[in-house]
Order: C-alpha cells, then sequence, then structure tokens
C-alpha cells in the first residue's frame, strides 16, 4: 500500500510540474484535473470507495470539490 500511495503522489507532482511547464495555465483551475486524479486514485482504495468531482453545479458557495 505505501509504495501505491508513493506512486499516486508521485503521479500528482508530475501532472502539476507537466502542466506548469506548458506556460499556459492559470493560477488554479490548470491544477484542478491532478487534483482530482489524486484524489480518484486515494479514493478507489476507500471503504466506501470515493470519487472526485470538481465544480459542482447548484451548491451553496460554489465548492470546487465534493
Amino acid at each position: 500500500m505505501a509504495d501505491k500511495l508513493i506512486k499516486i503522489v508521485e503521479d500528482y507532482f508530475t501532472e502539476l510540474r507537466d502542466a506548469y511547464r506548458t506556460g499556459a495555465g492559470t493560477g488554479e483551475r490548470t491544477y484542478y484535473p491532478a487534483v482530482n486524479n489524486l484524489l480518484n486514485a486515494i479514493g478507489t482504495d476507500l471503504k466506501p470507495r470515493v470519487h472526485c468531482i470538481s465544480d459542482v453545479a447548484n451548491t451553496p458557495h460554489n465548492p470546487c470539490w465534493v
């Protein structure tokens, strides 16, 4: 499990780096896919399974993730 978690976190930082290196990203939203992938990868092993959804519609204060 520890090796899997390390791989998940490494993949997250790789996605952040790759997005940043394009130079075309925004200050925040560019990195949402990396956060979604991180949370979903961790969530697959939880009981019950957890799935991340960003930019949820029709919610008070427009939370970024649920």
